[in-house]
């Protein structure tokens, strides 16, 4: 990600630039976990996981429930990339027909598109990283107006 990192919540209250119409309306979320990559994962996936994992704790949106999902868009992305070289050996097409390397690829492109958006991958996923906060209590708007009229009296 180019530019400068976004802050989280607390940063901003701490350097007294927190701003509630701004920022409170961020999801929030526990990015102080640490989460650990599968066992199973090659040294490869593992970088990749790790690079993930600190993207999402830089856009302050990591959560541990988001293992599963990370898992899958790391795994995708590996053989996603191991097919790319397949086809430039081996070419897009195997005689009339688009080679197994090109279909693979072309299949996990339609998992790795979702979960980039999901994750905030994209220039335009960045952008609505934020969420409205929940009402506490909703108000019946008669009862509000009425109870304008009584501390106006």
């Amino acid at each position: 990600m180019k530019g400068r990192p976004p802050k989280s919540e607390a940063k901003h209250k701490e350097s007294g630039t927190y701003r509630a119409h701004r920022h409170s309306t961020r999801l929030k979320t526990n990015t102080d976990e640490d989460l650990q990559p599968p066992e199973y994962f090659t040294p490869e996936q593992v970088a990749k996981w790790n690079e993930v994992v600190n993207h999402l704790k830089s856009f302050d949106i990591l959560a541990e429930q988001d293992a599963d999902s990370i898992a899958t868009y790391v795994q995708s992305v590996i053989l996603q990339r191991a097919m790319f070289i397949e086809m430039q050996r081996t070419g897009i097409h195997d005689g009339e027909k688009t080679s197994a390397a090109f279909r693979v690829y072309r299949d996990l492109e339609n998992v790795i598109k979702p979960l980039r958006e999901q994750f905030g991958f994209t220039p335009r996923a960045r952008q609505s990283i934020h969420v409205k906060p929940k009402d506490t209590k909703k108000v019946d708007p008669i009862l509000a107006i009425l109870s304008k009229n009584k501390k106006a009296v």
